[in-house]
Order: structure tokens, then C-alpha cells, then sequence
């Protein structure tokens, strides 16, 4: 689902309803997912998670071997320290762990489970359908849910005689795309296994062989194919894709894992019973995606039932090996979290980080502007976003980056590399920003020569699809630390909701910035009020959430009377911003309203991003322990100005009104 709305100014009432659109869209994609007890509590935790693919159980090995292998895999993860995740599609939705009696069902050898990779999932999932995920499925998904480590058997790869049957697996493709640790005992044997590794090797995924200098070969211990590097513990492989993943690079990472050598079948041998059973296959005209489990069937048959034997063990010591990767990753991560241990305060910020790409033509007159064809003009780019903003001025008035963590999301193209930039160059640890597989968040905009709005197009799809899952995975601990959690409005419903819950359960200081009016009925949806020590709407915002808990309100009444009612659902703090009449500030105990006069700032060249500037520095204020009435005056003073003047010098206010009802910020 994209929230991509293209407008003319003369447009602005379908917003909203375009806006529940996407809403809904949303939510119904967020279902296509089940997250089992088990993982959801790590998630929760912060603990480290190991994804398993299905497709072993249901098409790899015989009933009853299959159920017993796959439930003591799981049990090896656990006793190691992490949470094993099965993935399989189940009745259309893709789950993320599996409950006892949904494992059972899909070892059962009479169920009707497909093998699904990338380009089946769709299929699957629109059908209600069955299936096992295979390696490539399994990876995608994987990290779709933010898991980083995936242990397997083998992967696939180029097939015998791939160089005319053009027989390749989707594994190889999916692991140059998707950034996940896959713990394998090398490529399948049946395998064209020196071409496998070139095509890896041309796809850019890391190849590191485990206390091996040789990539294994499955059953055999070597294919007699040197790896390109060698760790020889959990830790040094942990370290290497973490190095990935602080470089954002999209591929992943294959950690090649010798089988036991008491399980270890000759190659010589194997390559025997290998080609004994192609030919067969041959014979009988199996090719596709059949090949590879009738190939593992007629070796076990032949081998008298050692390949099984083999199999089982080896999948059994990755899976040990990559849940130890997975602790070591998991500890990696939280050496990069904010530090509060000396009992500084600290704050997290949470929401957009926006590429906004303005433009107006040269023509001195609207009229000029040539429909159908490019037009001469100016065009600028800078960093924006609601929260971006608020971290900006805290910073600034902090002076200090040290105790502020800002989680957002980016994409993984070049729009998402110059917005890390851009927060790296204001001082702030970048370990927040969460690096997804989407399009970044962007804002474009053509202005007409006297500032109006002539088209708009926001892409916040990122933004509104993070998840608590992956937020909390890795950021509990800093949550927990903090003195004060800030969240603008463009995180989706569930998300916030979550949020909420989790303030109230560890009794935190939450401020909420509604962000617009669309965005600020949120609050309501997701039963967040009574959660909320602050809160910082405009009058237009205060109006649509109020309309939102359907309160009837006297459509004369005053603003005092708008923010009590606010105040009587359970938020400690309004901050009413009301632009030249300056601020009503609302107490809920002891009960009490407090009216700010506006601050004259002269030469301003716009109002753009003002109201966020004024939560930036009230909330470092508030952190430096100043009273409420102090933390407001130094909020109305700062000047906004100072940070975005060579940012949006010659944007026209007329834009500002326009842009609220976008989703730009």
C-alpha cells in the first residue's frame, strides 16, 4: 500500500477521506502476519530471535522423522539462549513461529502444504492458501518480521548442467536482495556447487566459512571449493553482519557450517549416488522445483536411510551455531543504545525523517506555468518530518546529542542514505534509524511564482507500516531508560496504541505531537489519552480530536473549554499552540490554565516547522528539571528560524497552510 496523494490546492476536502483509504489498506496488509506467543514475547523483550524454514518439514523429510527433527531444532535454539520461528503460511497468513499442534500439522505427511518462494507468497496468501516457505521464502519474510538470523540445511543454487537448463534457485537471488545471516551447511550436494559460489560471488552476498577454509558440501564436509573468508567462532560471524547492517547494505550473509564429521559422508561416494539418482530423474522427466526433493528421497533410499541421518544432525548443529550468532548479534546492537547509566535524563523520539523536494517555477506569473512539460525553476531539497524537527531544536538547546535517541525508519535507496547523512551530521548516534525495504519517506512539492500549492505528492508508506515488533526488538532497553518518550503522529494506530500500553505499564513520561489534523484523531483510535503527560496540538488539531471522542461542543465555545476536555480524558499537560495569540498551557492537577503571549520574532522567513521547535526545546528544558512555566517561556523563544532559514529561505507561508493537510510531515 502506498500513500502517495497527488492535490491541487483546490482539492484539500478528499484528504481525509483518502487518508482512511490508507488506513485501512494498511491494516488489512499488517494481518497478512501472525506472530506465534513465543516470538512475540521475545520481540517484546528485546530478545534474540532464529527464523526456521518449513519447507524441511514438509517436503524434506518422511513423516515421522520430520516432526521430531524440527521440535528438537527449535529445542537446541531455546537452550542456547533464543527464540526459534518457524515460518510457514498457514490459511492465507504468514506465520512467524508455530504453536505445537500447527507444527504437527504441517509435518503431517497427508496435509496440503505448498513450497512457496518470493513470487508464490502473493499467490498463497490471496488464496487463503497452505504453504512451507523455502529458503528465499523464508529469508523474506524473515526479515520482513525483523528477524536477522535464519538457519537452514543448505541453500540452493546453480543446478548440474545449469550452464543450458538455465536451472538456478531463487535462493541465490532473494540473498543478494535481503539482508539476513543464513546458517547453512553450504549448497545442496546435487548442486553445481563451484558455479554457485561465482554467481554469490557476482550477486554480492558475503560467503565466510565456519572453522573451515573449504565450502561444504551438505553430506560432505568439503566440495573442495575454497571460501573467500573464514570465522572461526559465532562472535566473529555476529560481527561481520553487523558490519552489514551498519553499512545498509541489502545482501545477505551465507555462514557455511561443515557437517560433524562423525555424520559426514565421503564425497566420492556421495557424488556417486548423486549422479546415480540425475540420471533416473532424467529418465522419468522431473525437472523444476520437483527435482530437488525427489533427488533427496532416491539419495536416502540408496544411501539405505544415512542421508536422513545426516540431514538431521547437520541441521541440528546450525541450528546451535546460528542461535549463538544471533545472542552475539543482539549484544552488538545494544552496545550502540544511548547510555543512561550514570542516571542522566534522556528522551526518545519517535516518527518521520522526511526527504522534502520543493520546487517553483521561474515564470513571473502562475499563468506562465506550462501543463504537460518541464518548466524552467528552482529546486530545493532538505530534511524534514515532524519528529526530525524535534530532535533538531532539543539538540540545539541542549547542546548536547549525547542523551537523545530518534528511531525512524528510511529506505534502502539513495534518498535514505542522505537522511542518515543528514542526522550524522547533526551530532546524533544514527543507531536509531531503522533501515527497511521500502521507499524512503519523501515530499514533493511544486509551487506556483507566488507561492501557492500547484501539485503535491507525499510517500509515507514507511512511516505508517513500522511496527512495535521491530522497535522493541531492539530498542526495549532505551525505552525503558528513558525519562521522556516524544511521538509524532505519523506512526499507524496499532503502533501507538502499543506505545501507550507500554508507557503506562512502565510508568513514563509521554509527549504526543499530533502532526496535523487528519493525523491527530489517532490519539483517540488508539485509546492513548489517558496515557499522554503532554500533549502539544494547534486549535484545528484540539478540534478534530475532540470531534473524534464525539464530545458536543458549542461550536462558539472557547479554548479553555476545548483543552478541559482533553484534560478530563486524562492528559496531565495541553499545550494549546494558537500562533500570534500565543499558547494556552492546560494542568490537569491542580487544575489550572495558563495563557502565554506570543513571542515577536522579527525578519521571519516562514513559520515552517515552528510549533515542532517549541516541543524540541520545552522538552530539553523539562530534562534539565526546570518547571513547567520556565520550559514553556524558553520554548516560545526559540527561534525556529535559525535552523531552517537556508533550509526553506523563499518558501512562501501560503505553502505551510497547504502542506498541513498533506502528509508531508
Amino acid at each position: 500500500m502506498s500513500i502517495s496523494i497527488c492535490l491541487r490546492s483546490q482539492a484539500l476536502s478528499n484528504i481525509a477521506k483518502t487518508w482512511d483509504q490508507c488506513i485501512r489498506c494498511t491494516s488489512q496488509a499488517s494481518k497478512a502476519f501472525r506472530l506465534s506467543e513465543e516470538v512475540q514475547t521475545a520481540f517484546t523483550q528485546g530478545a534474540p530471535v532464529v527464523a526456521l524454514e518449513s519447507t524441511i518439514v514438509a517436503h524434506g523429510m518422511p513423516s515421522p522423522d520430520n516432526l521430531s527433527c524440527a521440535s528438537k531444532v527449535q529445542n537446541i535454539v531455546r537452550r542456547k539462549g533464543a527464540t526459534p520461528a518457524t515460518v510457514a503460511i498457514i490459511g492465507g497468513k504468514v506465520h512467524i513461529g508455530l504453536e505445537n499442534h500447527e507444527l504437527e500439522t504441517l509435518a503431517n505427511s497427508e496435509a496440503d502444504f505448498a513450497k512457496a518462494s518470493r513470487r508464490d507468497l502473493p499467490v498463497i496468501i490471496g488464496k487463503g492458501k497452505n504453504a512451507a516457505t523455502t529458503v528465499s521464502g523464508t529469508a523474506l519474510l524473515a526479515h520482513r518480521a525483523g528477524i536477522d538470523v535464519f538457519v537452514t540445511g543448505g541453500i540452493g543454487g546453480v543446478h548440474r548442467q545449469g550452464e543450458d537448463t538455465l536451472d538456478e534457485s531463487a535462493d541465490l537471488f532473494e540473498l543478494s536482495r535481503t539482508p539476513v545471516c543464513v546458517v547453512c551447511a553450504g549448497a545442496k550436494s546435487i548442486l553445481d556447487i563451484p558455479r554457485t559460489l561465482e554467481r554469490l560471488e557476482s550477486l554480492g552476498v558475503t560467503v565466510v566459512g565456519y572453522q573451515t577454509d573449504f565450502f561444504p558440501s551438505f553430506f560432505s564436509r568439503s566440495s573442495g571449493c575454497r571460501v573467500p573468508h573464514r570465522v572461526d567462532t559465532a562472535e566473529e560471524a555476529a560481527k561481520i553482519m553487523h558490519a552489514k547492517m551498519k553499512l545498509g547494505l541489502k545482501s545477505g550473509m551465507i555462514v557455511a557450517v561443515p557437517i560433524p564429521e562423525e555424520f559426514a559422508i565421503d564425497g566420492d561416494t556421495m557424488n556417486n549416488v548423486i549422479q546415480q539418482a540425475l540420471e533416473e530423474a532424467q529418465t522419468l522427466n522431473i525437472f523444476g522445483k520437483d527435482v530437488t526433493p525427489f533427488l533427496l528421497s532416491k539419495i536416502n533410499n540408496i544411501t539405505g536411510g544415512g542421508s536422513l541421518a545426516a540431514n538431521k544432525r547437520l541441521i541440528e548443529n546450525n541450528a546451535a551455531i546460528g542461535a549463538a550468532i544471533s545472542m552475539h548479534l543482539g549484544e552488538l546492537g545494544k552496545s550502540h543504545r544511548i547510555s543512561c547509566s550514570t542516571g542522566e535524563s534522556s528522551v526518545v523520539v519517535l516518527g518521520g525523517l522526511v526527504m522534502d523536494t520543493l520546487a517553483t517555477p521561474l515564470p513571473e506569473s502562475d499563468k506562465d506555468f506550462v501543463q504537460g512539460t518541464s518548466n524552467p525553476g528552482i529546486v530545493k531539497q532538505s530534511a524534514g518530518g515532524v519528529a526530525k524537527n524535534i530532535v533538531e531544536s532539543y539538540v540545539k538547546t541542549a547542546n548536547t546529542a549525547d542523551n537523545i535517541l530518534f528511531i525512524t525508519p528510511v529506505g534502502q535507496d539513495l534518498a535514505g542514505e542522505v537522511l542518515k547523512d543528514h542526522v550524522q551530521k547533526m551530532g546524533i548516534n544514527s543507531a536509531g534509524i531503522i533501515t527497511l525495504d521500502h521507499r524512503s519517506p519523501q515530499y514533493v512539492a511544486v509551487h506556483g511564482h507566488r507561492g501557492a500549492l500547484l501539485h503535491g505528492v507525499a510517500d509515507m508508506k514507511i512511516i505508517e507500516s513500522l511496527g512495535w515488533c521491530e522497535v522493541s526488538k531492539h530498542f526495549e532497553q532505551d525505552l525503558r531508560e528513558a525519562t521522556i518518550i516524544a511521538s509524532d503522529a505519523n506512526l499507524n494506530v496499532t503502533f501507538l496504541r502499543q506505545l501507550a500500553t507500554f508507557c503506562r505499564k512502565h510508568n513514563k513520561k509521554f509527549w504526543f505531537e499530533p502532526t496535523s489534523d487528519i493525523k491527530a484523531i489517532k490519539c483517540v483510535d488508539a485509546d492513548m489519552l489517558d496515557a499522554l503527560t503532554y500533549m502539544s496540538p494547534n486549535k484545528s488539531e484540539l478540534v478534530a480530536i475532540v470531534n473524534r471522542m464525539q464530545k458536543t461542543v458549542d461550536p462558539h465555545c472557547g479554548n479553555q473549554q476545548l483543552v478541559e476536555i482533553l484534560l478530563d480524558a486524562g492528559v496531565e499537560h495541553v499545550f494549546l499552540k494558537l500562533g500570534p495569540d500565543g499558547l494556552l498551557h492546560g494542568q490537569k492537577e491542580p487544575r489550572s490554565f495558563t495563557n502565554y503571549p506570543a513571542v515577536q520574532i522579527p525578519k521571519v522567513v516562514n513559520t515552517n516547522g515552528a510549533g515542532d521547535a517549541f516541543v524540541g526545546a520545552t522538552l530539553a528544558s523539562l530534562l534539565k528539571g526546570e518547571t513547567i512555566n520556565s520550559s514553556i517561556q524558553l520554548g516560545m523563544r526559540y527561534r525556529p528560524l535559525d535552523l531552517f532559514k537556508k533550509l526553506f529561505a523563499g518558501l512562501n507561508a501560503a505553502s505551510l497552510a497547504i502542506r498541513q493537510h498533506t502528509e508531508a510531515e
